[in-house]
């Protein structure tokens, strides 16, 4: 009990890419509950010194903060020392680290499991019943119920990527926001299989007001067999995303007040909504925003049945507001 009292470090280590990417995110999602940020440095932007040797003299935390250092990967035998050396001497800061080691180098990070202040979680081969807890967790932390066989049904149509299973679910998640329940019924109905196709590149082109390019993207994905229910309540929820970000960012708010409020990355903030948010006037959001909301609460009350038609009419009406080129 004294050893996981005294944990600060939480080494996370793993060949399975994706499966890092969710378990950190896991964690990310429960510190922040607590009102805990993290601090997010990729090993292939900052070095090990940067990164880690700054937080033991205490300038980049408050007490609020925990350092997560990601994409850690192909580290060389010099490197890997130096980083367990300063990791040795790092007992004051909250730091999450998130490595990708392929399977034979596996067995060196165990020399980690001899300091006290350092919890080491080695993923090894693919874990399906690890993907289980994860999927079911997720869901019963954000108040759902998903049974095991929609569980098994998600990982398959995903193809074994739990970061994809776990992005699908987050999407059904939306769609049964009244029920709270996930069947495997709605994995089958609203789950296409893996496909080259990117709904994000579509949410990505209406937030770039580039609707013609969005309307054939659209056209192309339902036809791939991505349920068109899916991608409105995908739309309606990374628009009401952009919309806070971008009337908070021009009305002077911080980017770490904006973060709060959201719960969103920074990245995603300043690399993606931002950016986007300066081709649009704040008459324009609220319009768009309001016409959305129109169309969710016409498919709520039953007088607009064909999500299809919902998000082809938001898409018209948005590209009719263009001025002609």
């Amino acid at each position: 009990m004294s050893q996981k009292e005294k944990t600060n470090v939480l080494l996370l280590v793993s060949p399975d890419k994706e499966l890092l990417e969710v378990r950190a995110r896991r964690v990310v999602d429960n510190q922040k509950k607590l009102g805990i940020r993290p601090l997010i440095l990729s090993y292939k932007e900052v070095g090990i010194d940067d990164a880690l040797l700054e937080t033991s003299q205490g300038v980049l935390f408050g007490g609020n903060e925990f350092l997560w250092y990601r994409d850690i990967s192909e580290v060389s035998d010099s490197e890997f020392k130096k980083l367990y050396e300063t990791i040795k001497n790092l007992i004051h800061r909250n730091v999450l680290l998130t490595v990708h080691e392929n399977r034979k180098s596996l067995t060196r990070w165990k020399g980690f499991e001899s300091l006290s202040h350092v919890k080491l979680v080695i993923y090894d081969d693919k874990d399906i019943s690890l993907y289980e807890k994860l999927l079911l967790t997720h869901a019963k932390s954000s108040g759902y119920k998903i049974s095991l066989k929609a569980v098994h049904s998600l990982i398959d149509r995903c193809g074994g990527n739990i970061s994809l299973a776990y992005n699908e679910l987050e999407k059904l998640m939306l769609y049964r926001a009244q029920e709270k329940i996930i069947l495997e019924k709605d994995v089958i109905d609203f789950v296409s299989g893996v496909s080259e196709v990117k709904a994000f590149d579509f949410i990505n082109s209406i937030l770039s007001k580039t609707f013609d390019r969005a309307i054939n993207q659209f056209l192309d994905i339902t036809s791939g067999g991505e349920k068109p229910e899916a991608l409105f309540y995908l739309l309606l929820q990374q628009f009401t995303n952009f919309v806070t970000v971008a009337i908070d960012y021009k009305s002077g708010v911080s980017i770490q007040d904006i973060e709060k409020e959201t719960g969103l990355k920074a990245w995603q903030i300043t690399k993606k909504f931002i950016p986007f948010s300066e081709k649009w006037s704040p008459q324009e959001l609220v319009n768009a925003y309001w016409y959305l909301l129109t169309l969710d609460s016409k498919i709520k009350k039953g007088a607009l049945r064909d999500y299809s038609l919902a998000v082809k009419l938001f898409l018209l009406k948005m590209l009719s507001k263009q001025p002609v080129s």
